[in-house]
């Protein structure tokens, strides 16, 4: 994740200028797997465009990453809050600045899930998560689908960046098909089988290189001393790209989105407000307009109790009973 947190300003711009805004279907679609609307958390959020796109679903979004040049860079927003969470930072303090336990009803990392420390990062979503209710998605393109001039010259690209890879930046290339996820499938996706996402936009040359530019693998070859976009390559590029300088590209995305399991359940409910109750198996106060039936039983009545194990025939004697207490067959309607 250094080379995440060490973007400079102008990489962290060109980063900001050459990527697509994501589509308010996906938000649309993911919150629709959300029982609850109250608190969004976007991990690794970049330049923002995740975060702003929440906000329209969720009345509050926290959107952290560990680089400070990206986040200057970010889309403010009303609804949004921006923080630095360095690597220092404890697992029980992301916790609290995220709002708690069992206070997160949407987590989302767009192309960040395989920089992080993946055991690290899953210990605090199933902390943060709310249960039940709450749902993660995460998200990465691998490709660049433009014309077959472009591409061609993209793949070689491509292929010389082998010797900079590390197993991370393979599961991002693979499309997550290779990264662990475990979460219970909401349908949209699952470990080792994501969904497929086409996402057309327009680009320009410029706006084209500026993505070269800020991909990992080129930066990451540019800090060890090779230049893998050198300015003859540029030139290959232009002349393929041709004449018209906007074209419309396809962004190849995958997306996984899941639920905790009932193993990773604290309390098996847990509704906005909840995140100060005790801890189960002691049950908390609720409100039944917001629960399904509780795991325990309310005050019975009468009328929904089991008939007693001996019957009475009419008003006839009555077994033995304490002075002062009424006779069953009162009790019991007889």
């Amino acid at each position: 994740m250094s080379n995440l947190a060490t973007l400079s300003a102008e990489q962290a711009s060109a980063y900001k200028e050459s990527r697509p805004t994501y589509p308010r279907s996906w938000y649309k679609m993911l919150t629709e797997k959300t029982t609850f609307h109250e608190r969004a958390w976007d991990v690794g959020t970049g330049n923002g465009q995740a975060a702003v796109g929440l906000a329209e679903y969720y009345n509050r979004v926290v959107a952290t990453d560990i680089n400070q040049g990206q986040l200057n860079k970010a889309t403010k927003h009303p609804k949004v809050t921006y923080l630095l969470t360095p690597e220092s930072m404890s697992e029980n303090e992301l916790v609290a600045v995220l709002g708690g336990e069992n206070s997160v009803d949407l987590v989302t990392a767009a192309q960040a899930l395989h920089y992080f420390d993946l055991d690290k990062f899953y210990a605090v979503v199933k902390r943060v998560l709310r249960k039940p209710g709450g749902v993660i998605a995460v998200w990465v393109f691998n490709n660049i689908v433009i014309s077959p001039p472009v591409d061609r010259v993209f793949k070689r690209l491509a292929d010389s960046t082998v010797p900079f890879r590390t197993p991370r930046t393979d599961m991002s290339l693979a499309g997550y098909r290779t990264i662990s996820f475990p979460f219970e499938s909401v349908g949209i996706g699952s470990e080792g089988n994501p969904l497929p996402l086409d996402l057309p936009w327009k680009l320009s040359l410029d706006g084209f290189l500026a993505y070269l530019r800020s991909w990992q693998l080129v930066v990451k070859a540019k800090q060890q001393g090779v230049d893998l976009l050198p300015a003859s390559l540029i030139d290959e590029f232009k002349a393929a790209w041709g004449s018209n300088s906007v074209k419309t590209v396809v962004y190849k995305f995958f997306m996984i989105a899941g639920k905790c399991k009932a193993s990773d359940f604290d309390c098996p409910f847990r509704p906005p407000g909840g995140e100060n109750w005790p801890q189960f198996p002691f049950p908390p106060p609720f409100n039944m307009d917001n629960m399904s039936r509780p795991p325990f039983l309310p005050p019975f009545n009468m009328d929904n109790m089991p008939r007693p194990p001996f019957q009475f025939q009419g008003r006839g004697p009555t077994p033995p009973w304490p002075r002062g207490f009424p006779s069953l067959p009162f009790m019991f309607g007889q």
